[in-house]
């Protein structure tokens, strides 16, 4: 059964931004582990061109806009199965 709502014009850009605020704390709450890529370089202890470098070779990450954003279980994977 479907439903019509009716929606203020106005109202608009803060229902979108009620939305991403929802799905970016889920997406926080589910994956606290994110990290960036200087955090990363700290957590390897190894520098920032060495990520880049990683990158390369098929380090799994996630863009967050124009960043990208890598995973803890994700890095620990890729470093399990070899460089």
């Amino acid at each position: 059964m479907s439903q019509l709502v009716v929606v203020d014009v106005e109202k608009i850009p803060d229902i979108f931004r009620q939305s991403f605020e929802l799905v970016l704390s889920e997406i926080t709450a589910k994956r606290l582990d994110v990290m960036t890529k200087s955090e990363l370089a700290d957590y390897l202890r190894c520098d920032v061109q060495k990520i880049n470098r990683y990158m390369k070779k098929g380090l799994p990450f996630v863009m967050f806009g124009e960043t990208p954003r890598f995973y803890r279980d994700d890095i620990d994977n890729w470093l399990k199965q070899g460089l």
